[in-house]
C-alpha cells in the first residue's frame, strides 16, 4: 500500500459516525456539522510558514497527511484527536491550535517533543514526535502528560505509542473499534 492509500484509510476515521461535538462546533438550528475530509494537494513549499516556529520537520507520512487531506475540526480517532487542517494555504489554523496553549506547546518543544495532535475526548495531553536522538525522520510517537508540565513544570514518563508515525497509522487503523473500548487506551490495549 503506498503512503496515500494508507493516509486514506486514516482519514477514514475521521468521519466516524456519532462523533461528538461541543457547542462551538454547531451551527443553525443545532445541526451537527459533518466531519469531511477533503483530499486536496498542496505544494510542500507551504509547510515553511508552519515551520519558521517548529524546531524540525515533521516525518514525510505526516507532511504528506497535511499536504494531501483537510478536515476543518478536531478529528478524534479514539487514539487522539488530530489538529483541524482546513484549506488554507499557510497552515494558519493548524498552527494556531497547536500553540493555542503557548506555554505547554513551547515546553514540549523545549525538551525535545513536537507535537501534531491532543489526547482523546477531553484530554489535553499532547502527542508528540519524539526527536531525542532520532537518527531519522520517522520519529517515535509519544504521549505527554499535560499535568506533568502544567503542575510539574516536568515533562515526566512519556507514553510511547509508536516507533514511529507509520506504525502509528496502522495502529489507528487496525483499532477494533466495534467493541468500543474506554476513551482511554493505552499503547498495550493494541498490541
Amino acid at each position: 500500500m503506498n503512503d496515500i492509500d494508507q493516509l486514506r484509510q486514516l482519514v477514514k476515521f475521521f468521519n466516524m459516525e456519532g462523533c461528538e461535538c461541543d457547542a462551538e462546533h454547531w451551527k443553525d438550528d443545532l445541526v451537527p456539522i459533518q466531519f469531511l475530509v477533503e483530499e486536496i494537494k498542496t505544494d510542500s513549499s507551504h509547510l515553511n510558514s508552519l515551520y519558521q516556529f517548529l524546531p524540525a520537520r515533521y516525518p514525510k507520512l505526516f507532511e504528506k497527511l497535511l499536504l494531501n487531506f483537510r478536515w476543518e475540526h478536531f478529528s478524534d480517532t479514539e487514539i487522539c484527536e488530530f489538529l483541524p487542517n482546513p484549506n488554507e494555504q499557510d497552515f494558519s489554523t493548524f498552527k494556531r491550535l497547536l500553540f493555542r496553549d503557548k506555554y505547554l506547546t513551547d515546553f514540549c518543544i523545549e525538551h525535545g517533543y513536537l507535537p501534531f495532535a491532543e489526547g482523546p475526548d477531553v484530554s489535553y495531553d499532547r502527542f508528540c514526535f519524539d526527536l531525542n536522538g532520532a537518527k531519522t525522520n520517522d520519529y517515535p510517537v509519544v504521549q505527554i502528560d499535560h499535568e506533568e508540565v502544567l503542575s510539574c513544570t516536568r515533562i515526566g514518563k512519556p507514553v510511547k505509542w509508536a516507533d514511529s508515525f507509520r506504525e502509528f497509522v496502522d495502529l489507528t487503523i487496525k483499532l477494533d473499534r466495534s467493541t468500543r473500548p474506554s476513551r482511554y487506551l493505552s499503547p498495550e490495549d493494541l498490541r
